[in-house]
């Protein structure tokens, strides 16, 4: 399985190079505070795109801004022609999360690299151009080319706006047959009733389920006491599983890099 994750985000840093050509590209990364993990997720972020040569701009901030303060940030480098893309890198402080999506609509959907906004996830469900949140496009990516998705169960493990809705679309326009499971799901059947199952839960209640054969995608980070990190599989390790680390996040900072290259050609009329 890690050969093939390999090779799979060898072949989306290979597009994305190529998307971006010659042209200068830039990245703004909106950062607030000193979450730890958020940190690594925007040093890892930086690194992948600059293997490329596209340039990252990172504007930290701490966690007393407010609101006002930080939607200008925003809006400064929606106006910034030579901005490319835009992340607001999440979670925000608590005084800023009931107002999350508010912030992420000031972001315009040609450089919503998170794909995220109001704007981007509805051009995604109504079939037009637009940039599709990093995880799910790798977990797209890694599948479309791997397995037969026509008629395939897949089961997707959670609706979050990052992995779960924006995948239930993009497999379905693979004529692939979806059932979802939350956290008032009953999920005992899950493996033995589906093909592929693909979860981002972040914690370990599948594993008791698996029935050691079904391909499992797994999207979960979970941090364990001793700084670690593991998936959803928790310990548990299979061929049928992708790992973690070094498994989903690693196609999803190869997809930001290829949706900042898609920004940049979408704002160079490249795209209609």
């Amino acid at each position: 399985m890690k050969d093939i994750i390999k090779n799979k985000r060898e072949s989306i840093m290979t597009t994305a190079k190529n998307w971006k050509g010659l042209d200068d590209v830039t990245l703004a990364i909106i950062q607030v505070g000193d979450d730890p993990a958020s940190d690594v997720y925007v040093r890892n972020k930086i690194k992948t795109c600059a293997s490329i040569g596209i340039e990252t701009v990172v504007s930290k901030h701490d966690c007393g801004i407010n609101f006002w303060e930080l939607k200008k940030v925003i809006k400064d480098y929606a106006e910034d022609k030579h901005i490319d893309g835009i992340i607001l890198q999440l979670p925000l402080p608590k005084h800023l999360q009931t107002r999350t999506q508010t912030l992420l609509d000031e972001i315009p959907w040609y450089k919503d690299v998170d794909g995220l906004s109001t704007e981007s996830v509805g051009r995604l469900w109504t079939g037009r151009i637009c940039l599709t949140p990093a995880t799910a496009l790798g977990v797209w990516w890694l599948l479309s080319e791997e397995t037969q998705l026509t008629d395939s169960r897949i089961a997707i493990v959670g609706r979050s706006p990052l992995i779960g809705k924006p995948l239930i679309k993009m497999l379905m326009d693979e004529d692939a047959t979806i059932k979802v499971y939350h956290s008032y799901s009953d999920c005992k059947d899950v493996f033995k009733d589906n093909d592929i199952v693909i979860s981002g839960i972040g914690n370990t209640d599948l594993v008791e389920y698996y029935d050691g054969k079904t391909l499992w995608i797994d999207c979960g980070i979970i941090r364990k006491e001793d700084g670690t990190i593991c998936g959803d599989a928790g310990d548990l390790k299979s061929e049928y599983i992708t790992p973690v680390p070094c498994g989903v996040g690693t196609l999803t900072t190869a997809c930001i890099a290829l949706n900042t290259a898609y920004a940049h050609d979408f704002q160079k009329g490249r795209w209609s």
